[in-house]
């Protein structure tokens, strides 16, 4: 799995430490360790603390500095309720540290501020830079996996993963994260062609090819007998290598896989769908290589809808905007089979349901849509997304005070970190109120909302029809009691 980040080489400061210190450091490395096992998590962080900084690259220093925070913070995934706050002097202090290119000093101000909110994406990344600068890639990769178990699905934290892991060649694991970008932001130039470059470079490389700039070429070592007028033996595609190493073993699925992303490349669709059909095949319909055939003909029908859609801008051809319409459509429903297929394999998944969700929502598909959000809210990472959009299916449907019942829910479920969608879940609440005349919950949501954010979408609009009904309210109260009795 892609948020697996495996181990590389990258040297440990340790080399160079005295004998004197790396005792002394190992000495702060039991005691943290005994302090973590006694629940002491404040006094094995500082342990810990001490570790790192005296020897960065040393990984099980800092896996167990943030493994310690995890437990001490109950794995929240947000940390200190007052982390911001607090924090702030240590952000100023990693950024000042950045400018002058003292990474010792972000590795310092950054520990900090992983002690208030280990799971704070920002500073793991400053972190991951200052190991990088430092030559620590056991490290970098360490604080880059915390920063994908805090946003799984982000493609920018998922991004950064890939680059470093293309830098140590490990050619699977890189591809893999990008598959994730691709998967957050559907037909995404750069990591369509960061894919298909990592193919081919991992092909290249595990077939002993030059460099890409060559690709395709087989390294010749020169000798003094070697003559330049000497025939050369033909060169190899990497395409046809790939070709050669299925037909000699035609269930090696990893080069089906390789070639396959060759071909997306090239946008030679058909060819990557007929691969992976007959690797399927191959394996006797083995259930991941089915998914792999499927994940296939999505980005294909992706391709397509997004040429469309660009044919379709100008609006002048009704004709081909039906066209791209129908595409768009065809790919909802590739993406609701496909989600389909993972939740029967994996039905513990929230994430797979949450998506699956999200796609029947999409097409309308209300009562599923809603079945499917109940089975991923248990999940702390989806609840309050999947609470908002519960809101918008009841909403929907008319079943108004269940999905007032959601919105106030997610609410109060939805922290700081989370704040476009809590803006959203305010903003949902507040409208349906004022639309039941709930006038109390419509000043109450839309207030609030308008402290954080007054010029989000049409709030002053809505705070005005809110003090409109009040008023009407309030006439209307006063002649009541002015009447006759």
């Amino acid at each position: 799995m892609a948020s697996e980040l495996p181990p590389t080489s990258g040297a440990s400061r340790a080399d160079s430490l005295s004998e004197a210190t790396r005792r002394r450091l190992q000495q702060c490395f039991e005691q943290g360790s005994m302090r973590m096992a006694q629940e002491n998590y404040d006094y094995a962080a500082e342990m810990f603390t001490t570790c790192v900084l005296g020897d960065p690259g040393n990984v099980a220093y800092v896996q167990s500095f943030l493994g310690n925070l995890k437990k001490k913070y109950n794995n929240n995934k947000r940390g200190s309720a007052l982390a911001t706050i607090q924090g702030a002097r240590h952000l100023a202090g990693m950024k000042k540290a950045a400018r002058q290119k003292d990474w010792m000093g972000v590795i310092r101000a950054g520990l900090e501020m992983l002690k208030l909110n280990p799971w704070h994406v920002p500073t793991l990344a400053s972190l991951a830079d200052a190991c990088r600068e430092l030559g620590q890639q056991d490290a970098r990769l360490a604080y880059l996996k915390m920063a994908q178990e805090a946003r799984p699905n982000d493609p920018a934290v998922n991004k950064m993963c890939a680059l470093a892991l293309a830098e140590l060649k490990q050619y699977d694991q890189a591809i893999a994260c990008w598959h994730l970008v691709e998967r957050a932001k559907p037909g995404d130039e750069e990591a369509a062609k960061a894919i298909a470059q990592l193919t081919i470079e991992k092909t290249i490389h595990s077939g002993g090819y030059s460099d890409p700039s060559r690709a395709g070429k087989k390294v010749v070592s020169e000798t003094p007998a070697a003559r330049p007028e000497e025939p050369q033996p033909s060169p190899a595609t990497p395409e046809a290598a790939l070709l050669a190493e299925i037909r000699r073993n035609p269930k090696n699925f990893p080069k089906y896989l390789e070639l396959t992303e060759l071909y997306i490349a090239n946008h030679r669709f058909d060819a990557a769908i007929q691969l992976m059909q007959k690797a399927v095949q191959a394996s006797d319909n083995d259930p991941d290589v089915l998914e792999r055939l499927m994940d296939v003909e999505l980005r294909s029908l992706r391709h397509r809808a997004a040429e469309l859609e660009k044919k379709a801008a100008g609006g002048a051809d009704p004709a081909l905007q039906k066209e791209a319409e129908e595409a768009q459509k065809a790919v909802l429903a590739k993406e609701i089979e496909l989600f389909q297929k993972r939740v029967e394999r994996f039905p513990n998944n929230a994430t797979f349901h949450y998506e699956l969700g999200l796609r029947y929502k999409q097409a309308g598909n209300l009562n599923e849509a809603i079945a499917e959000f109940q089975k991923a809210r248990h999940e702390p990472r989806h609840r309050g997304a999947c609470l908002v959009e519960l809101g918008e299916c009841f909403q929907q449907i008319k079943q108004y005070r269940l999905a007032m019942g959601h919105y106030a829910e997610a609410i109060k479920e939805l922290a700081d970190r989370e704040g476009e969608l809590r803006k959203l879940a305010l903003y949902r609440a507040g409208r349906l109120a004022l639309g039941l005349r709930d006038l109390p919950a419509a000043e109450e949501y839309l207030t609030a909302l308008a402290g954080t954010d007054f010029a989000y979408k049409d709030v002053p609009q809505l705070l005005e029809k809110l003090a409109e009904l009040q008023h009407e309210k309030s006439s209307s109260d006063g002649d009541e009691g002015s009447s006759p009795n």
